[in-house]
């Protein structure tokens, strides 16, 4: 469990106890996390999952994490950004919306049906089975789609050359180079070059202001920032597709930068909480 700091009392609070402390405490607008200091102001706190361990706290620079243990983490993630993705873009009601955001603030949701319904159960106090089965058809969606993803990575691989010079039947021409007469850090280099123009141009081409103006259009009397922002990076993770290369809190940022910079757009701070 992450534990925050209040920048404006120091109280210290767990995560799921931030929002009750904003109530209680009128001067807050950010707080800190106390294992990796990170300042977070709003909801952005709902973003930081995970911190990082003790080892890599007291590891000094030079400490790598070792790449089988954040394979747990890397499937939570996206599960987690899949739910997130499905609240701001499809219409779902309010109690399971309620409740898929507190599934999100924990980092250890099971991945199997019988466990997951236990977890609701007996942690979050859910006895609705209709409820419940809602919460899990969407997680399973989720693992379906990352299931999906996974295996289209694989279809996309070629067959390897051989040594008569054909590739899957067919044959190859002498004068192209075959991937094993290109040095391999050439190959890294130049495919990491590909997926940055890539992703730039994409980031590029979206237009952040003319996505919010169309959203607003639904809103004739106006929409808090939080439900406008979730629609409109929605939209960009649709666009760039994967592509994406920035994380939630980076896109948050993004998105606040582009409608201040264009003066349609007029962002208030309610300075009061009810």
């Amino acid at each position: 469990m992450v534990f925050f700091t209040c920048n404006s009392c120091g109280t210290s609070v767990k995560k799921n106890q931030v929002e009750n402390h904003t109530y209680q405490c009128r001067s807050c607008q950010s707080v800190s996390c106390m294992d990796c200091n990170q300042e977070f102001w709003g909801d952005e706190y709902k973003l930081h999952i995970k911190c990082i361990s003790e080892d890599q706290k007291y590891g000094g620079k030079d400490y790598k994490p070792k790449e089988s243990s954040n394979k747990g983490e890397i499937k939570q993630a996206k599960w987690i950004e899949h739910i997130n993705t499905t609240l701001a873009t499809k219409k779902i009601s309010g109690p399971l919306s309620g409740l898929l955001e507190m599934i999100t603030q924990y980092t250890n949701i099971p991945r199997k049906k019988s466990k997951f319904e236990n977890f609701l159960a007996n942690s979050l106090k859910v006895r609705n089975p209709k409820l419940i089965s809602e919460a899990w058809e969407i997680f399973d969606q989720g693992k379906k789609n990352e299931s999906e993803a996974a295996n289209n990575k694989t279809s996309e691989v070629n067959g390897t050359p051989t040594t008569n010079g054909t590739t899957n039947g067919s044959s190859v021409n002498s004068s192209v180079k075959r991937p094993s007469d290109v040095p391999a850090d050439t190959l890294s280099k130049k495919a990491k070059l590909n997926s940055a123009q890539n992703n730039k141009e994409n980031h590029n081409e979206f237009n952040w202001c003319a996505a919010s103006e169309e959203i607003l259009q639904n809103y004739p009397s106006g929409v808090r920032e939080k439900t406008l922002r979730k629609q409109v990076i929605a939209k960009y993770k649709s666009f760039v597709g994967d592509s994406c290369k920035y994380s939630d809190i980076e896109l948050k940022k993004m998105f606040r930068n582009e409608l201040k910079k264009n003066p349609k757009f007029s962002l208030f701070v309610d300075s009061t909480k009810s």
